[in-house]
């Protein structure tokens, strides 16, 4: 499959911008049936061609030039919150050479989150942890769980995320492996709420070309969540300057500049990964205005 493919990006760079892989969930089957027919857009795909709800969707946006934005289902998706949200972002270490003692190959090590919390009058608060101690000395993930629990125990609405699945799955395997806290994890896990189903479901933009990935939908809707500005812009990157953080941490005697290079790769850890949650909240607030499900105007 082209997703799994080292020449994606060659081959797709003499094609559209709107090629037939930009609809979601295209199957290959219907990707090889319409380059039969010579059709590489998917703006030219005819309208008897069999697509499912949401690349349907998505086509009729990139032909009509238009969005598809049902403000009813938004309306009541949002009504769904309760105050105060927590707007939450995990980063988390997999591979496949694990550097925490007792970890299995490619688990996943949360290491770090950002919690925006929103009270139901608009006022915006920020919570964040990173894990800097010393991996031999200390669990980085009951840790991280015990941090988590305490701030989402007293930010007691509904918990935002982004991709929920990645967040409910790192909770639930922290539930396996500490039963002790395993209670309180999976009510934390009946307050989540996905505000990535927004976008796939009601909200589609032509210009996110198919994808609804926090840093394309960030970005386009509110041109001021500029992840360029950052030092680290991407989970990929926030792991591996986490790892030579570790790796730099665990050295007996450390200089001056090293102590300094730990420092700063902490510090852009935390803006990169409160940037995801504050996009978050600007995102929140773009629904509610449009919406008009409470449109105060709040200055981030």
């Amino acid at each position: 499959a082209c997703s799994k493919c080292d020449f994606k990006q060659y081959c797709l760079s003499e094609l559209p911008e709107t090629n037939i892989m930009t609809p979601p969930r295209m199957h290959q089957s219907r990707i090889a049936s319409l380059q039969s027919n010579d059709i590489l857009d998917a703006r030219d795909i005819p309208e008897d061609f069999p697509l499912t709800e949401s690349q349907e969707r998505y086509v009729n946006t990139i032909k009509t030039g238009e969005p598809h934005i049902d403000v009813n289902a938004i309306r009541e998706a949002l009504k769904e919150l309760e105050y105060p949200i927590a707007f939450t972002d995990f980063e988390s270490y997999s591979y496949s050479l694990p550097i925490v003692p007792g970890a299995k190959p490619w688990e996943q090590i949360p290491f770090q989150f950002s919690i925006h919390g929103m009270s139901w009058e608009g006022a915006v608060f920020h919570h964040d942890y990173l894990f800097t101690g010393n991996l031999e000395d200390t669990d980085v993930r009951l840790e991280f769980l015990q941090h988590l629990l305490d701030v989402l125990e007293d930010v007691d609405g509904s918990v935002v995320v982004y991709n929920a699945n990645f967040e409910k799955t790192i909770l639930k395997r922290l539930a396996e492996r500490y039963p002790e806290y395993e209670e309180r994890i999976q009510r934390v896990i009946d307050r989540i709420w996905d505000l990535e189903l927004i976008f796939k479901n009601h909200y589609v933009d032509p210009r996110f070309l198919g994808k609804t990935k926090l840093k394309v939908v960030g970005p386009i809707l509110k041109p001021e969540c500029d992840y360029g500005q950052l030092e680290i812009d991407n989970g990929g990157d926030a792991t591996r300057e986490w790892a030579e953080m570790m790796k730099k941490q665990a050295e007996k005697s450390k200089s001056p500049e090293q102590m300094l290079e730990i420092v700063s790769i902490g510090d852009n850890l935390l803006r990169y990964c409160a940037m995801d949650t504050l996009v978050m909240v600007k995102l929140f607030m773009f629904l509610s205005v449009l919406v008009n499900k409470n449109q105060q105007q709040i200055s981030l």
